[in-house]
This record gives C-alpha cells, structure tokens and sequence, in this order.
C-alpha cells in the first residue's frame, strides 16, 4: 500500500502541480472577455483528461502465428470484399 501512496504523490508533484502552475499562468494571460466567454461555455460542456496509469510504456504483446485470432486476421485479410465491406461499417 506504501507503494502505491508514495506513487500517487510522485504523479501529483511530476504532473498535477506543473499543470495546475501551468493553467493558472495561461489563464492570467487571457483577456477578461476571452476569459468571460471561455467560463461560461465551459459551464455548458464537459471536460475530459486522460490519465495514464502506468509510468512506463509496456511493449504490446505480438501474435502468435498459431493463434486462432492471428488464422482469421489472416484469412480475413485475404478476402478483398470483407475487408472493404468491414472498412465501409
């Protein structure tokens, strides 16, 4: 549990307080009718951050070329009508 505390406190130092210092002097910069305007439609809409929960980048995991879903890549891949039916929706 100790880990994950002392994880938690590193993210928030390394990534929310730049990015909070960073946000207060953008917004000080702006001109107070941007400023009037940027508030009241932030009001209507809803924001999102994405937020990783790793700290390191993970390789991706390759296929197996025995693996029954890496057979109907393959066999999908080969069938030129699918593919074009399936890139259309």
């Amino acid at each position: 549990m100790l880990y994950v505390s002392v994880a938690a406190w590193v993210y928030n130092h390394a990534v929310f307080e730049p990015l909070a210092a960073f946000t207060q002097e953008f917004i000080s910069q702006l001109p107070p009718d941007l400023l009037k305007r940027l508030m009241d439609e932030n009001e209507r809409s809803e924001s999102h951050i994405a937020i990783p929960f790793t700290l390191r980048l993970e390789p991706p995991q390759r296929y197996d070329i025995h693996s029954p879903e890496w057979q109907r890549f393959i066999k999908i891949s080969q069938d030129k009508a699918l593919v074009k039916r399936i890139e259309r929706g």
